[in-house]
This record gives C-alpha cells, sequence and structure tokens, in this order.
C-alpha cells in the first residue's frame, strides 16, 4: 500500500485517494486475518507468527545467533529477518502500548538513559502516545480510521494480532516514503479547509441576506454543524487540546509542534479531508436540487444549443442532456 503514497509523492494521485485507500487494505486485511485465526487460533498474537517462522528458517547448527538467518535480498537493498517479521514494529508497540496505563514518551528521560532512537522510532513513540489518548476517549471509533481501531482493540484484548502489526508498519512507512513530501499532504489540507470555509461562509451568508426557497431554513443546521467540525478538527490542534485536558499542567513536557499527529498521520488527514469534501457536495447537491439551478441550467444549455447559439467549441467539450424546451 506504500506504493499508492509513492504514486501521490510523484503527483500523480490525490493524498485523499492514497488514504482512503490504505485505511481499506488494513481493514481487508484484518478480515483476512480473522479468517486466518479460525482455523488457526494459536497464531492470535504476532509473536507466535515470529516464533514459527524463526523455527521455520533459522538454522540450529550456527554456532551463534545470526541477525541475518532471514535475510531478503533485493535488487539493491537487504531486509533483515527483524523487519521482514515486523519484529522490530511488534516489539515497539507491545513494549509501549500494552502497559496498563497510557504511557507516554519523554524524550529527556529516554535521552538521559542512554537510549539512542532514530527519527522514525521516535516519531512512532511520540503517535503512540496520542494514539494510546485518542482511542481512551472513543474507544478505537475515530473517523473509521483503521489504525486506531487496531491499536484500540489490541489494547482492549491484550493481544497483538498481525493485521495490527500490519496497521502500524504502514504507518512506519508511509512517513519514509513520503519523506520530505510529508508536511505537503498538511498543507493541501489546510488549502482545502479554507476553501470548505469559505464556500460555507458564503452560501449561509446568501441564505441569510436573499429570500430564497426553503432550503435554507431546513439547511443551515447543517451547514453550521459542517463548518464547525471542520473548524475544529482541521483550523485547531484537537490533538493539543487534548493532552491539556487530560494531563493538566503536566502537558507542557509534551508539546512536540503544531498539529504534531495531524502532521504524523497523513491517512488521517486523508479520510477527514475527504469526509468533509463529501459532506461539502452532499450539500451542494441538495441545494442546487432544491433551488432548480441544475436543471435550469441543463434545459438552457439543451435550448440553445438546439437553437444554434452555442460556439463550437462549447458545443464539444459539454454533455447533452435528454431534455426538450
Amino acid at each position: 500500500m506504500w506504493m499508492q503514497w509513492a504514486e501521490y509523492r510523484e503527483r500523480q494521485i490525490a493524498f485523499t485517494t492514497a488514504a482512503v485507500t490504505m485505511n481499506t487494505a488494513i481493514s481487508i486485511f484484518r478480515r483476512l486475518n480473522e479468517e486466518f485465526l479460525s482455523n488457526f487460533p494459536r497464531f492470535g498474537d504476532h509473536s507466535e507468527i515470529i516464533k514459527y517462522l524463526y523455527n521455520g528458517y533459522y538454522d540450529p547448527s550456527h554456532e551463534k545467533h545470526d541477525q541475518d538467518f532471514a535475510t531478503y535480498t533485493g535488487s539493491n537493498f537487504k531486509i533483515t529477518s527483524k523487519v521482514f517479521f515486523c519484529e522490530l514494529t511488534y516489539q515497539m508497540v507491545a513494549g509501549f502500548f500494552m502497559k496498563g496505563r497510557i504511557p507516554f514518551y519523554q524524550q529527556e528521560q529516554v535521552r538521559a538513559a542512554g537510549i539512542r532512537l532514530t527519527d522514525d522510532e521516535e516519531a512512532l513513540f511520540k503517535c503512540l502516545s496520542l494514539f494510546g489518548l485518542v482511542i481512551s476517549q472513543c474507544e478505537g471509533n475515530f473517523y473509521n480510521d483503521q489504525l486506531f481501531q487496531a491499536l484500540n482493540i489490541a489494547k482492549k484484548e491484550s493481544t497483538i494480532y498481525t493485521w495490527v502489526v500490519f496497521a502500524v508498519q504502514l504507518f512506519v512507512d508511509t512517513r519514509r516514503v513520503l519523506g520530505k513530501e510529508l508536511s505537503r499532504c498538511f498543507d493541501e489540507t489546510q488549502e482545502m479547509r479554507k476553501w470548505m470555509v469559505a464556500t460555507l461562509e458564503q452560501c449561509l451568508f446568501f441564505g441569510q441576506s436573499n429570500k430564497v426557497n426553503e432550503f435554507y431554513k431546513i439547511g443551515t443546521p447543517r451547514l453550521q454543524v459542517i463548518k464547525k467540525e471542520i473548524n475544529e478538527l482541521l483550523e485547531k490542534d484537537f490533538m493539543q487540546k487534548l493532552v491539556d485536558e487530560y494531563l493538566g499542567v503536566r502537558s507542557a513536557l509534551y508539546r512536540w509542534g503544531s498539529f504534531y499527529l495531524l502532521r504524523n498521520h497523513p491517512m488521517l488527514l486523508g479520510l477527514l479531508t475527504q469526509l468533509f469534501l463529501t459532506r461539502v457536495h452532499e450539500v451542494g447537491i441538495a441545494l442546487g436540487g432544491d433551488q432548480g439551478a441544475i436543471i435550469t441550467s441543463v434545459h438552457l444549455y439543451n435550448a440553445s444549443q438546439q437553437s444554434g447559439q452555442l460556439s463550437g467549441g462549447l458545443g464539444k467539450n459539454l454533455v447533452v442532456f435528454p431534455f426538450h424546451t
């Protein structure tokens, strides 16, 4: 699924497309994993699969533990067994996320202990902290983000299923694939947010300042709800607000930059953006249909075409609807 993000990085598809595809892939893999476990229940926790693969690949005749006993070698790269089996990801999730309380990564304490983490590892620990806080408030049901659902189930059932590891690994790989383009997802989201809010505001203003039909009496509350939700999730840093409420004065220890979660979780950005785009689109269809703007334009176009009033270039690029005046 990281190929979708590579296509976004190369500006071949929209980040909303990559996000929805990735989220769907996690959901499909979850169903496959559940079907697999119905036949092989002993492989419930991913650690059991790691042990099984280890025993199947490792050569016991080796005098010492060989970290590369199951290395996968490609044309210009090598993947060690720990990476190939997602063992590193499993260990990080198990060691950090499966504790009783919601853990929070403390950078100063880790460094004081002489532990040196890569940028990817540090980002994962920070995001796991925020993931844990969110699922404690919404039980994993956060705008259909399958990664939140995966970690919520792992926490609730004290089992790290293979599909959970897959979801976390995709999160890690996505950041690596995007590289310097990671910030572009957030920038594009903010541009879309401004456009959607401006559109909703203009629509509300028009309804209040003109004598129009019943749509605005019924639809105004919905327009206001959509606008409010967009502002709360994309304009304001909802995650920092949640951290401040949960940790109180201690939240000062966990300020990792504005919109840290959204900047590092492009799938969530894409899902939220797609959700709001869909809602604005639905409102536009309802508004156009209620006021007759669309059907009126269709009739006007056909009348103009049949009377020869359209230029050749314009007529070639528009669809002819089967209406007659």
